[in-house]
C-alpha cells in the first residue's frame, strides 16, 4: 500500500497544516528518509499485535517478524548499556560471545552434550553421573560415583609438593628434593628412597610372619635346644648361694634356674660386662614362667647382675609371691620404682612388651591375643648401658624355680 504525496507547496500556517507538513508522515509512511529525527515521547506506546512488528532486511527482501510468547503479565525487555555496536544473542544461531557474562543461576546442558573449549577438547556427561574430561578428542578424566580415573596421560605432582592419601591430613608422599621421594604415614616418614637407597622407618613384616627390622642392635634367645649358649652370650651368676641352671626337656619349657633351698638364693643369666643396649631408647619382648611359689622371677635388662637391687640400672618385669600381680620393676642406679599391673601372676607363661624411652617405660602385656598397655614408670629410669637378664631370687627355704621361654632385646 502506497500513500499519497500531495504536490502543493503551501506550508500552512500556525493553525493548519500544509502540504509539507502532511508529506513527512507520509513519507515515512511510505518508507522514504525524511532527512529528520522523530522522538516519540515515553509516555506514548506503540503497541502491536503478536507477529505484527516486521523488519525488512537490509535489501529489504526478507522480513523478521517480531513474536512474543504468552505472556500473564507486562513485562520490560531491557536493552543493556552499550558501548559499541553489538549482536542481539538468540537460542538458535551459532554465535561468538565476546563479552565476559556473570550469570546468577544453573546452567543446564542437556545430556550428552558437550562445553567445547576448543574444536578437539571439551568436557560432558558421557552417562547418567559420569564426567568425562576431553583433550585432543581423547578422553583424559573419567569421574563417576565411586571412581576417578585419570586414562591416556602422565599425572605430575610439582617439587615439594604432596599427594595425600587422607583428604589432605598427615599420610602423604612427596617429592622432598631432587630424586628423593618420601612417604609420610601418621605424619612419621616411613619410607625414604633416592637413586642409592630405599631407607624403611619401621618394621618390614611379610603376610607369613617373616619380619625385616630396620638396622641396629638386637639379641633374640628362644632358650631352645641341649645347652645354654655361655659362650658366645650368657654368663651364669651366682648371685647369693649355689644355684643349678638347665635346659627344661617339656614342650615350651625353656631354660630354668632353680635356687639354693635357702632365702635369698640368687641365680640370674646376663653377658657379663658386656652391656649393648640403651635403656633410654629400646623394646623388649620376653616369656616368662613363675612357679608360684615363694620365689621372685625377672627379666628384661639391667647393668648389673642383680636387677632386684636399686644400685643397677634395670628395666624388668617382676613376678614375686609377696604381690598378687605382675609388675613394672625400673631403677637408676640409686632409687627404685615398682609399678603394679591389674593382671594376676600365674604359673602360666606370661608374655610381655616393654618399651623404654627418655621419658618413660611402658608394659604392655599380651591379653586376650591381643598387646595392652598395663603400667607405665616415669620416675628412676636407668641411663646406663644393659644387658639383657633373666633371674630368680628365692623368698623361702625350700628350693624354687622360674624359666626363661623367650626374650628379644633391640635398641630402637
Amino acid at each position: 500500500m502506497t500513500f499519497k504525496v500531495a504536490s502543493d507547496n503551501n506550508t500552512g500556517s500556525a493553525d493548519k497544516f500544509g502540504a509539507p507538513d502532511l508529506n513527512k508522515i507520509t513519507n515515512m509512511l511510505n518508507g522514504n528518509d525524511i532527512n529528520d529525527t522523530v522522538t516519540i515521547n515515553a509516555n506514548v506506546f506503540w503497541r502491536y499485535v503478536d507477529s505484527a512488528l516486521k523488519l525488512f532486511n537490509t535489501a529489504k527482501t526478507y522480513l523478521v517478524t517480531i513474536r512474543t510468547g504468552t505472556q500473564t503479565g507486562n513485562y520490560d525487555l531491557a536493552i543493556p548499556t552499550l558501548i559499541s555496536n553489538d549482536t542481539i544473542i538468540t537460542s538458535g544461531t551459532a554465535q561468538t560471545i565476546s563479552g565476559a557474562k556473570n550469570l546468577s543461576s544453573d546452567l543446564t546442558l542437556a545430556s550428552t552434550k558437550r562445553v567445547l573449549l576448543s574444536a578437539s577438547t571439551w568436557i560432558l556427561e558421557t552417562s547418567s553421573n559420569v564426567f568425562e574430561l576431553f583433550v585432543n578428542s581423547v578422553s583424559k578424566l573419567n569421574i563417576s560415583n565411586t571412581l576417578a580415573l585419570f586414562q591416556n596421560l602422565d599425572f605430575a605432582i610439582s617439587t615439594t609438593k604432596k599427594l595425600f592419601f587422607d583428604g589432605g591430613g598427615n599420610t602423604y608422599a612427596l617429592e622432598s628434593s631432587a630424586d628423593n621421594l618420601d612417604f609420610y604415614v601418621g605424619g612419621t616418614k616411613a619410607l625414604a628412597i633416592s637413586t642409592t637407597e630405599s631407607v624403611f622407618g619401621n618394621d618390614i613384616v611379610s603376610k607369613g610372619g617373616l619380619t625385616f627390622r630396620k638396622i641396629s642392635k638386637v639379641f633374640e634367645d628362644r632358650f631352645t635346644g641341649k645347652i645354654l649358649d655361655t659362650v658366645n652370650f650368657w654368663t651364669q651368676n651366682n648371685v647369693s648361694g649355689s644355684n643349678t641352671y638347665a635346659m627344661e626337656t617339656g614342650i615350651d619349657s625353656g631354660f630354668k634356674i632353680t635356687t639354693q633351698a635357702s632365702s635369698g638364693a640368687h641365680g640370674s643369666i646376663n653377658f657379663g660386662t658386656i652391656f649393648h643396649f640403651n635403656p633410654t631408647n629400646c623394646t623388649i619382648f620376653g616369656i616368662i614362667q613363675y612357679d608360684n611359689a615363694n620365689n621372685q622371677v625377672y627379666m628384661g635388662i639391667s647393668s648389673g647382675t642383680d636387677p632386684s637391687s636399686s644400685s643397677s640400672h634395670t628395666c624388668c618385669v617382676r613376678m614375686t609371691t609377696s604381690t598378687t600381680f605382675v609388675e613394672l620393676i625400673n631403677s637408676n642406679g640409686s632409687n627404685q620404682t615398682i609399678t603394679a599391673t591389674d593382671v594376676a601372676r600365674s604359673a602360666n607363661n606370661t608374655p610381655f612388651k616393654i618399651i623404654c624411652t627418655n621419658a618413660n617405660i611402658k608394659l604392655f602385656l599380651h591379653v586376650a591375643g591381643v598387646w595392652v598397655l598395663k603400667a607405665t614408670s616415669s620416675t628412676t629410669l636407668p641411663t646406663t648401658s644393659c644387658s639383657p637378664i633373666f633371674s630368680v631370687k628365692n623368698n623361702s627355704t625350700s628350693s624354687t624355680n622360674g624359666r626363661a621361654i623367650f626374650l628379644r632385646v633391640e635398641n630402637g
